[in-house]
């Protein structure tokens, strides 16, 4: 089974980080050690350029004399003490597989490198245990899917000008825009980083417009960091996010008190998962069941109201039921 390089760069670093000068390691010991750890057999060109790539992110330092032994400069640290209890390592780890298998594959990555790192710096016993235990884990992306892999470097970029605190130039790939919007490059400042389902967004200023908008992480692309710096003042706009449903609303987006009567298999959808925050349910009689929210408007919520067909009894307010009423119909008649 192939290894991952990530996992052979911290087998590297590992090696390297309690030598000094004097006791630094060749090319030749350190592919040895490194067959010895991974039990299969690597080629030594394989770790000479794993050397040259973290050489500068992990602080390798290469003797003068020949052949060159290296070892990991002393004032370099990236250790962190951290005091966890076993039910909160696992908690981790937990929380570490499921964006692994549900998240972009930006974040999958990163969550994979850091659960290398993580267990190898517990304990044997209680790193194998903890990987044992994580083999009776599953995770599924259900109905919500999970996000498509473009956009990987993209999303990187982005979220480096966020603490960078730059604007960029990009293009926002819109399904619903005309090919002359999607080809333009913008100007965007990006405030804050959202997730909904594992999809990545970013709330921005348009520098165009000045307008704050909700864009999807994996559809931007070329996005270049600017020296044009952001004005922060703008995120304290951003109070009514705490109304937003899913990956849209929440900044200008009309306030809904949403009002469902249907039945239970409705409620009980509801009673198993909050939606939002503000969801109420409550029983009226008759088998039927009352749910309430108020929240951004979205076509996500118009959406999940018409998934239920005729368990939906009523839908308030009355525009969201001809939205929903609409889909019905249209549906119907596409199907006849």
């Amino acid at each position: 089974m192939a290894v991952k390089k990530s996992y052979r760069h911290e087998l590297i670093y590992n090696l390297l980080k309690h030598c000094n000068s004097e006791t630094a390691l060749s090319i030749s010991e350190i592919h040895n050690n490194i067959q010895l750890a991974l039990d299969q057999q690597i080629s030594r060109k394989t770790v000479e350029r794993d050397i040259i790539e973290i050489s500068e992110s992990f602080k390798i330092l290469e003797t003068e004399e020949y052949p060159a032994r290296f070892y990991v400069d002393q004032s370099y640290s990236r250790d962190y003490q951290l005091t966890f209890t076993r039910d909160e390592l696992q908690a981790v780890i937990i929380a570490l597989e499921n964006m692994k298998h549900t998240g972009h594959i930006y974040f999958s990555k990163l969550c994979q490198n850091a659960e290398i790192v993580m267990l190898n710096e517990l304990p044997e016993g209680l790193s194998a245990d903890l990987v044992e235990c994580a083999k009776k884990y599953r995770f599924n992306v259900g109905a919500n899917g999970r996000p498509p892999e473009q956009g990987e470097d993209e999303i990187a970029k982005m979220l480096s000008a966020m603490d960078k605190k730059r604007a960029v130039f990009c293009k926002n790939n819109s399904p619903y825009k005309d090919e002359i919007y999607n080809a333009r490059k913008r100007h965007f400042a990006p405030l804050v980083f959202s997730m909904s389902s594992g999809i990545p967004y970013f709330i921005v200023e348009d520098l165009e417009d000045h307008k704050l908008k909700h864009i999807r992480g994996n559809r931007l692309s070329e996005v270049e960091i600017t020296d044009t710096k952001i004005d922060e003042s703008r995120v304290s706009e951003l109070n009514k996010l705490g109304d937003s449903f899913g990956g849209y609303g929440g900044i200008s987006a009309e306030i809904i008190d949403y009002k469902i009567v249907a039945s239970i298999v409705v409620a009980t959808y509801f009673l198993e998962r909050e939606v939002h925050p503000s969801q109420k349910i409550r029983e009226i009689g008759g088998g039927q069941f009352e749910i309430s929210f108020c929240t951004a408007n979205s076509s996500e919520i118009t959406r999940l109201i018409s998934s239920f067909g005729g368990e939906i009894k009523s839908v308030k307010p009355d525009n969201v039921f001809d939205q929903v009423k609409y889909i019905w119909e249209s549906g119907l008649k596409k199907a006849g």
